[in-house]
């Protein structure tokens, strides 16, 4: 299966992309896609997505898929399916 994301923020710089196609052998969670992206992006990666909040660390970046917040469906435990648009962002305000 095939999915793209695009990063928002200093996760950008880490990957040195603002869209990455991936190609991974079966659908995926969000918290698997972290874990991906952590083991082929290395501390600096996971430093950056996780904010250190004592006594347990807080993910930090928004994520939408297909336009839609992933809090909305199962959090990180929301399904990637192929063919999606992944959005990995600092959060954004404003008004």
């Amino acid at each position: 299966m095939s999915f793209n994301v695009q990063f928002v923020g200093p996760v950008k710089d880490l990957v040195e992309k603002v869209v990455v196609e991936y190609y991974l052998p079966t659908p995926i969670t969000v918290q698997e896609l972290i874990d991906f992206l952590i083991s082929r992006y290395g501390t600096k990666f996971e430093q950056e997505i996780y904010t250190k909040v004592p006594p347990d660390n807080v993910f930090f970046y928004q994520i939408l898929i297909n336009g839609s917040n992933i809090y909305r469906f199962k959090g990180l435990q929301t399904e990637i399916n192929t063919g999606d648009k992944v959005l990995i962002s600092i959060p954004l305000a404003g008004g």
